[in-house]
């Protein structure tokens, strides 16, 4: 881990990732229906797994301090913890009554 430690605080200091993070290696993925056909295709880009553990370590922080700060809005629904974008739809039904019938 502590080799992982100095790349990112490296990477952090100098406020640039490495070359190699920047750079995306495009495939294309089958969907379904004939393989023949280009539009049953999507691209995807594969980049560097270090590079995604330091961006969820940072996001993670982010929305720590978003939440922690009280800068996200009570109608704020999807992308945040517990807050799924169903609930959302489900509370413009009203408040939810739960009685010992609905378990």
């Amino acid at each position: 881990m502590l080799p992982l430690k100095m790349l990112f605080d490296t990477s952090y200091k100098l406020n640039q990732p490495p070359t190699d993070w920047k750079t995306g290696h495009i495939t294309a993925i089958f969907k379904k229906g004939n393989k023949c056909d280009p539009s049953n295709y999507r691209p995807i880009s594969l980049t560097s797994f270090i590079c995604k553990i330091m961006e969820s370590i940072i996001r993670d922080d982010v929305i720590k301090f978003l939440f922690n700060n009280n800068n996200f809005s009570n109608n704020q629904y999807g992308f945040t913890k517990g807050r799924p974008a169903a609930l959302h739809v489900l509370s413009l039904y009203g408040p939810l009554k739960w009685t010992q019938d609905n378990k």
